[in-house]
């Protein structure tokens, strides 16, 4: 709303602040805090909660540089983050279909599936390119294929809320508020998955060896079927 209020909202105003945002993002080597649902999820898990990953990762032995961590982390990188996905939503209101807001709901649903389905098909290629490229050249490519999959994430996010709006009780929305907030809360609870509601802590780009770094941590049917084997096991024993 600040944004909207001091910046404008016309597309060159939201074009320019989005485009400085990624230019920031893309210069800290953070773009990839950009991530979310469906390419990020996060079980629900008592080890390991409350260890936030930061920055600069070895701050913490001195309380200032913990700190000046802490405030980079959440000011500069959320605040970015957040210009961002404002930014992406904005221009997608003003030019997919605007005044019609089902089939613009609709089309963005179209448009980030297709994206999502892309860029998992591109993993094997990325991985590749991951091992084999180094230096300023890996972190483009896997700068410009996070780009793309954000691209997904926010049409995905934002046909999904704009068609709740449209199409759940129109007429009623503190009521559509209330059962898509509380059902669906508890939906995530019962699978297990809550904490992907979250926006936790910073990622480098490209920091991790190999292929780790275009690798989406999308690994629920995996994880549940581990944990289940090791209580059976547990149980055997």
């Amino acid at each position: 709303m600040l944004l909207d209020l001091h910046a404008g909202t016309s597309p060159a105003a939201v074009g320019s602040v989005t485009a400085a945002a990624v230019v920031g993002l893309a210069a800290s080597r953070t773009l990839r805090n950009l991530s979310a649902p469906p390419f990020a999820i996060a079980a629900d898990r008592r080890e390991g909660y409350f260890e936030v990953p930061r920055a600069f990762k070895d701050s913490n032995q001195n309380i200032s540089w913990y700190i000046l961590d802490c405030v980079f982390s959440v000011c500069v990188v959320g605040t970015l983050v957040v210009f961002v996905w404002r930014g992406h939503w904005s221009l997608l209101e003003i030019y997919l279909y605007p005044g019609q807001p089902g089939k613009s709901a609709f089309a963005s649903i179209v448009i980030g599936y297709i994206l999502v389905i892309i860029t998992f098909l591109l993993q094997p290629v990325m991985k590749y390119l991951a091992r084999t490229l180094t230096g300023i050249i890996r972190l483009l490519v896997v700068d410009i294929y996070l780009l793309i999959s954000f691209s997904g994430t926010i049409n995905v996010w934002r046909g999904i809320w704009n068609c709740l709006n449209y199409y759940f009780l129109p007429t009623m929305p503190l009521l559509s508020y209330f059962i898509t907030h509380s059902l669906c809360f508890l939906l995530l609870v019962l699978i297990n998955s809550s904490n992907s509601i979250l926006v936790r802590g910073v990622y480098i780009d490209g920091q991790e060896a190999g292929e780790q770094c275009v690798d989406f941590p999308c690994y629920y049917i995996r994880l549940f079927f581990q944990v289940n084997c090791l209580i059976f096991q547990g149980w055997v024993h």
